[in-house]
């Protein structure tokens, strides 16, 4: 369960803008577990040839708080099933969660795969976070993992990590991306590597760029995942927001927010960022809205100009792991203005 120390270590200050450049739609249940005692949150969600995706941090038995990537097609005919779980031994044999999908050309061993995989993976409860990468030749898998983390932590096992990641495409022929992740240790920060997975014989990772908390009103950004807009050469996030609230579960966000920022800042590690606006529970009806994603293309770039749709969990007041068992998929889309 990723997100709970990350959460935890902040002190966050963050005020709502005057003004958000986002109208937002109705909100809707997305995605709900079919059986009782299990979660799904952390979405990342996708658009492809007229069908709607979504993989998500889920357990796999009811009760049992082990965390696996899911693969839901949403619609008719619907698919809902683990495709990428815990390793039998090693640096991901505690939980595998936090998912980013992306098409890129890919070679590893003696195959070529068209869609790379992020993930989070722990061999702890909630620390000694890394990330992992998996390919596969179908949105729905199988998904081949590489045996090794591509990201590793910089601290001891007592610290949270890296993790959350998410991934736009620079180039997919060449597999060349953006890797952004947040990082969690003495401080939360988070940041951005150029990364080239074309021939993973020789992979390239480059270094950490640190992504601006300007304009975020004191908060850190953490916990978020981005799409690219090339109209406006501008990148778009969504993001736990702050104050986190005083009762339980104190470890997820009440609200979330969607903020913009143009392509060279985030390159330069410059730059503010605008807030576009924020779902709260007036929109959503719960009192939780967290670990959210942005619905987006096979590359990681906004379906449309015009909009952006919110994929959020929600989840209800309780005690853990009660109020775990609540987590669910909503989702509204905003007209961009």
């Amino acid at each position: 369960m990723r997100g709970k120390v990350l959460a935890m270590s902040l002190v966050l200050l963050t005020t709502a803008p005057a003004s958000a450049a986002v109208t937002w739609g109705p909100a809707r249940q997305t995605y709900a577990p079919s059986r009782p005692q299990m979660y799904a949150y952390a979405p990342a969600a996708i658009t492809e040839g007229g069908q709607n995706y979504v993989y998500t941090c889920h357990n796999d038995t009811p009760g049992v708080i082990t965390d696996h990537v899911y693969f839901t097609r949403l619609g008719v005919p619907r698919e809902d099933r683990s495709v990428l779980r815990p390793g039998a031994s090693g640096w991901d044999s505690t939980h595998t969660c936090d998912p980013t999908v992306i098409a890129a050309n890919v070679r590893y061993g003696q195959t070529d795969y068209r869609y790379v995989m992020f993930f989070l993976g722990t061999d702890h409860a909630n620390t000694n976070n890394q990330i992992g990468v998996a390919f596969a030749n179908s949105l729905g898998g199988p998904w081949v993992k590489h045996p090794e983390p591509i990201v590793t932590t910089p601290f001891g096992p007592d610290m949270w990590g890296v993790g959350q990641p998410s991934a736009t495409t620079i180039n997919p022929a060449t597999g060349e991306l953006m890797l952004f992740y947040s990082q969690g240790g003495p401080t939360t920060e988070s940041y951005f590597r150029y990364v080239n997975v074309g021939d993973m014989s020789r992979p390239v990772v480059g270094d950490p760029v640190r992504i601006t908390n300007e304009g975020l009103g004191g908060d850190v950004l953490h916990n978020f995942d981005v799409a690219y807009d090339p109209s406006r050469d501008r990148f778009y996030a969504i993001r736990e927001a702050a104050p986190y609230p005083a009762d339980e579960p104190s470890y997820i966000s009440a609200r979330v927010e969607v903020v913009s920022i143009d392509g060279a800042s985030v390159w330069g590690g410059t730059g503010r960022w605008t807030s576009e606006g924020f779902i709260t529970s007036a929109l959503s009806g719960f009192p939780r809205n967290h670990n959210p994603g942005l619905l987006r293309t096979v590359y990681g770039t906004l379906p449309s100009p015009n909009e952006v749709t919110a994929v959020f969990s929600v989840a209800k007041t309780g005690s853990f792991p009660e109020s775990l068992w609540s987590y669910r998929l909503w989702q509204s889309t905003g007209t961009l203005r």
